[in-house]
């Protein structure tokens, strides 16, 4: 098992969803070099910086893949950020996980 960033989803960015926010894994970041991230509220992707103890503001284009393992099983969803803001979040789930496409 390689590394690994945390992204941290507020409870309201999955409300559609039927899910609750909460911390995921990812792959989909530069590294991944056990970062923190989070996708806040208003639309943009920010990553925890140690030497600042701040989060700063980062510009993303494209889609990043979380996921968690729950009470209830494998949770998967896709981000989609274009312009560095949140277009959509839709949940997902891998063949080899779930054994059908989804």
């Amino acid at each position: 098992m390689g590394l690994f960033d945390e992204v941290y989803v507020p409870d309201e960015l999955l409300t559609a969803l039927g899910r609750k926010g909460g911390t995921f894994q990812s792959c989909s970041l530069p590294g991944p070099y056990l970062n923190h991230y989070r996708i806040a509220v208003d639309a943009r992707l920010e990553k925890w910086c140690d030497e600042n103890r701040q989060w700063v503001v980062i510009a993303h284009h494209g889609d990043i893949l979380f996921y968690r393992i729950t009470a209830c099983g494998w949770e998967e969803y896709i981000a989609r950020f274009t312009d560095s803001r949140l277009a959509w979040i839709r949940q997902h789930c891998k063949a080899a996980m779930s054994g059908k496409e989804g």
